[in-house]
């Protein structure tokens, strides 16, 4: 299946957005102790937090109240997308209840992950299936630039991306 690829850099114009009450954001850096943050009952976030352990990983959460409504993984370069530099981020596993859509929550949190971690010489990359209108969507908004594209090789999560365009 084709993905579309997006990135962002420290010279990207990334959108401004507003964060609509009573929805708070946080940037959080789990831990083997606590890995997944805000109680999210994703099982894959316990295995990047002992993969990533001491790198920089980190999961956006928007809170509405106690309840997590909407989460994202920022997760370090591994073998999944090797094209990637030491340095560099993949934005992923991005959610948002079903109740709480309709807030641009998806976008502020990765316009806002984005510029909360951003350092010289750091990209940001965004896969999204080319028929996912929404996250597609949710790229755009938060200012990535399309910059091609991307086939996934492999057996599922034990597969990688391989850069097609751009």
């Amino acid at each position: 299946m084709k993905q579309l690829v997006y990135i962002a850099d420290a010279d990207t114009a990334i959108a401004s957005l507003p964060l609509a009450e009573p929805f708070a954001y946080e940037l959080v850096r789990p831990s083997l102790f606590h890995p997944t943050p805000g109680g999210i009952p994703f099982p894959r976030f316990a295995a990047y937090a002992a993969m990533f352990r001491g790198r920089d990983y980190r999961v956006a959460l928007i809170r509405l109240g106690a309840q997590t409504v909407h989460y994202l993984a920022a997760t370090p370069p591994y073998w999944r997308f090797p094209f990637m530099k030491p340095n560099d981020v993949q934005i992923g596993d991005v959610s948002t209840l079903e109740s709480a859509r309709g807030h641009s929550l998806a976008a502020y949190s990765v316009a806002e992950t984005v510029r909360r971690m951003t350092m010289p010489g750091r990209r940001f990359w965004y896969l999204v299936d080319e028929t996912n209108a929404a996250s597609i969507r949710v790229a755009e908004k938060a200012g990535l630039v399309r910059s091609g594209a991307a086939i996934e090789k492999g057996l599922g999560i034990l597969g990688s991306y391989q850069l097609i365009e751009g």
